[in-house]
């Protein structure tokens, strides 16, 4: 395990709360991204992005399954919580 692996705390498919925004990042509205993100959000992990710039790609849904925004953030951006790991 490399020094940075250590700073990734997820996996894919688990799911996180995002508990706050650390710094500001853009926001573009489009097909995919129907709203902004917000604290308290619940998403899935759909990708972990382990070398260059570390971070997770993450789909936040609504209650009846449909994608709300999916969007790549560094691990500087956001502090992230475990709502749900695969097993």
């Amino acid at each position: 395990m490399s020094a940075d692996d250590s700073l990734i705390s997820f996996e894919a498919f688990d799911v996180v709360r995002l508990v706050r925004f650390v710094k500001k990042f853009e926001y573009v509205k489009d097909p995919h991204n129907l709203r902004r993100p917000r604290v308290g959000d619940i998403a899935t992990i759909l990708k972990v992005y382990r070398s260059g710039t570390l971070g997770y790609q993450l789909e936040c849904k609504d209650g009846r399954g449909k994608s709300q925004w999916v969007l790549s953030f560094r691990i500087d951006e956001i502090d992230l919580e475990a709502v749900h790991r695969p097993d």
